[in-house]
């Protein structure tokens, strides 16, 4: 199942291991909450377990709070005091209910006593807990590869690897590393963080071997990965007689890279010719070393001496957009190559509109808002010959299309299909790192605000990095900023931002706002987003899972089918997916009543 943070996780995994049979988020009973919560009360785990005769053998919650020894929570939580005190009201809620209720603590996990912690509270509360795990190892692997929890890890996995070999990294180097300071002179890895760092550091030794060796016995002469191929080829190269090497994308060298290029000079005297924006260098990630492109001291100790000529001229975006960009990104002077960027496009209106809300939530009044001024772009651009390109960015993949706004890519797709000329894909949606390089006639950027997951991003790669990647930010928000840059350049004419307000305003919008620099209806327009009551909600069937059998689908055997309006479930009218599902969950597979529309305005009742 899914759970909604790292620390439940683990929780959630424990009690799976033990067999200890769980319900997340089981509704807890109505008439024993207080009437002003209205959004009910989910505690994060029930543990509810009965004899054959029904006799309750423990009926037990659990909840795990994101606080550390001195009761606060982190820095970047939304509304920390309301937090707070719904913590103690939960405490006090469960005493005067007499329901018995365990609580964890984010402290517990970085300090590396929460398991414990959790079996001795069980214990204590009669349930049993086998000192070891009563599901297999096979069955774990297999139920975490069923359920795609594997995903994250093989992810950083791969992220590593790549850092790993790029950088020509051996484990004795990557042991030492454990011992590493931050600019501070801070140990990077301390107490619970170095405990997970040398059991990465094993796991990842264990599968570098492994990996090799599959690599080695694919084939008859062995295969090789790209990173290999550098590797590799760096030892056997003896061309003599090559006269100029050109390389594109500079901005992305890595140390690998640049020392293959340095092997070849050895063998032959050539012009080294590299064109590159590091404005615009966004993958550290995946190696990418900007250093080498910016320090004089980086690029000699590769290359030798350089000479630099400046690309001042830009085709794609207009005047005033290239003005505010180029001094957004300059604000980080030391860190990247100066350059005075023109453009031969020239514009008489502000080419950025930003368009605030409280939050950036995707709300009626966002979606409604989206939709007119998609509404004004395709009315203006109605007789042009050629179809007109819009891009929907945002910094996340998860936020924006999987869950935020997945509801908006369907409702503006089927909303202009037929103002879209027929085959031409001409909306799409996309994270900012995947448009590198594309060129839209009008950008929309999503979700910039200060939160975890906004613009820029308050969450840090990886900590295990920090084993093989040593850069460290000269200016705030460095890459976040040049990634921002990206977004905002990615447009032909104009970008509409959609950005919070208030405590929750980005710090790129905030700058914007009160840099002299940038000027209001000169280089942007900014406008509130006017709050709309929420309409009322129409749920419709949109698929029916045609694998399953009729006769075990509850929905097809009622007779439901697609397209067909759901009005009410059980006593509950005027319903969203939420209280659908809520209905659904609460329900514990008995029977529902379900209204029901059919194509023919036929309301019916059917049971299921």
């Amino acid at each position: 199942g899914q759970v909604r943070s790292v620390e439940e996780c683990e929780i959630a995994n424990f009690l799976f291991l033990k067999k200890i049979e769980y319900i997340y988020e089981d509704p807890y009973p109505k008439n024993k909450t207080p009437k002003d919560w209205t959004t009910g009360y989910k505690p994060d785990f029930h543990l509810v377990k009965k004899d054959k005769e029904g006799n309750i053998i423990y009926d037990v919650y659990i909840e795990h709070f994101g606080l550390d020894k001195k009761g606060n929570p982190p820095k970047w939580w939304e509304n920390p005091e309301k937090y707070k005190k719904e913590h103690l009201d939960k405490i006090e809620l469960h005493k005067n209910n007499k329901t018995k209720l365990i609580c964890t603590y984010s402290f517990q996990k970085l300090d590396g006593t929460l398991l414990e912690n959790l079996t001795n509270q069980l214990k204590k509360n009669g349930i049993p807990v086998p000192e070891k795990n009563v599901v297999t190892d096979e069955e774990a692997l297999l139920a975490f590869k069923k359920n795609k929890s594997a995903t994250p890890f093989t992810n950083l996995i791969r992220t590593f690897l790549t850092n790993f070999k790029i950088r020509e990294f051996n484990f004795d180097y990557l042991k030492k590393r454990l011992n590493a300071k931050d600019k501070e002179g801070n140990l990077i890895f301390e107490g619970y963080k170095k405990m997970k760092a040398e059991a990465f550091i094993y796991l990842f030794e264990n599968f570098y071997n492994s990996y090799h060796n599959f690599l080695k016995n694919e084939s008859e002469d062995g295969s090789i990965d790209f990173e290999d191929m550098i590797i590799f080829g760096k030892k056997r190269i003896d061309i003599d007689n090559l006269k100029y090497l050109i390389v594109d994308e500079f901005q992305d060298i890595s140390p690998l890279r640049a020392s293959l290029i340095k092997n070849l000079r050895k063998f032959s005297n050539f012009n080294f010719f590299c064109v590159g924006d590091d404005w615009q260098s966004i993958y550290r990630f995946a190696g990418g070393e900007i250093g080498i492109m910016v320090w004089d001291s980086e690029f000699e100790k590769y290359f030798g001496k350089r000479k630099i000529r400046t690309l001042e001229s830009t085709h794609r975006f207009n005047d005033r957009i290239c003005d505010l960009t180029s001094n957004f990104i300059l604000s980080n002077r030391k860190g990247q190559l100066p350059k005075k960027v023109k453009s031969v496009k020239k514009t008489d209106e502000p080419p950025i509109e930003i368009f605030e809300q409280d939050n950036t939530k995707n709300d009626f009044s966002l979606r409604k808002h989206v939709i007119n001024e998609l509404d004004k772009i395709f009315d203006k651009h109605k007789n042009d010959k050629e179809p007109i390109k819009i891009l929907f960015l945002s910094r996340f993949n998860t936020t924006t299309y999987s869950n935020l706004y997945d509801d908006l890519r369907k409702l503006v797709t089927r909303i202009f299909a037929n103002k879209m000329q027929k085959g031409k894909r001409q909306i799409k949606f996309s994270t900012v790192h995947k448009a590198k390089g594309a060129e839209f006639n009008y950008v929309f950027l999503m979700n910039v605000n200060d939160e975890k997951l906004g613009f820029p991003a308050d969450i840090d790669d990886d900590e295990l990095l920090k084993l093989i990647i040593d850069h460290v930010d000269i200016y705030p928000y460095e890459e976040e900023r040049r990634l921002f840059y990206v977004a905002l350049t990615r447009t032909k004419n104009k970008v509409f931002v959609y950005a919070a307000s208030g405590d929750k305003v980005s710090n790129f919008i905030s700058e914007i706002f009160n840099n002299d620099k940038f000027k209001i209806d000169y280089h942007y327009k900014k406008s509130q987003i006017e709050s709309l009551h929420k309409p009322d909600v129409i749920l419709e069937v949109s698929s029916l899972d045609k694998k399953i059998p009729k006769e075990k689908n509850p929905a097809r055997k009622s007779g439901i089918e697609k397209d067909f309006i759901i009005e009410g479930i059980n006593d509950v009218k005027k319903i969203d997916k939420e209280k659908f599902y809520d209905e659904i969950k609460a329900s514990k597979g008995k029977e529902i009543s379900l209204l029901i529309n059919d194509n023919q305005n036929n309301p019916e009742i059917i049971k299921i």
